[in-house]
C-alpha cells in the first residue's frame, strides 16, 4: 500500500507509490503468463490511476496482475 509516506510533493507521492507498483508486481507476479500482453480491466486501471494520482492508498492485492501491469504500462 502507498498509505503512510511522508513526502513534500506530490511528484514525489506518485514515485514512492508506483515504484511500490512495481515492485509488488514484479515479485508476485513474474510467473504470470503474457503480463504485460493482456490487457487488464480498464475501469479498474482508470480508478487505480486517479487513486494513485490523488495521493490515496491502494490495495495491490485487491487486483489482478494483468490489470496492475496495464498501469504501469500507462503511467
Amino acid at each position: 500500500m502507498c498509505d503512510g509516506v511522508i513526502v513534500t510533493s506530490m511528484y514525489c507521492l506518485l514515485c514512492v507509490c508506483s515504484q511500490e507498483l512495481i515492485v509488488y508486481v514484479a515479485r508476485e507476479g513474474v510467473a504470470t503468463s503474457d503480463l504485460f500482453r493482456r490487457p487488464g480491466s480498464h475501469s479498474d486501471l482508470k480508478l487505480i490511476a486517479r487513486r494513485l494520482s490523488e495521493g490515496s492508498p491502494v490495495q495491490l492485492s485487491d487486483y489482478n496482475f494483468y490489470t496492475l501491469a496495464s498501469v504501469i504500462k500507462v503511467r
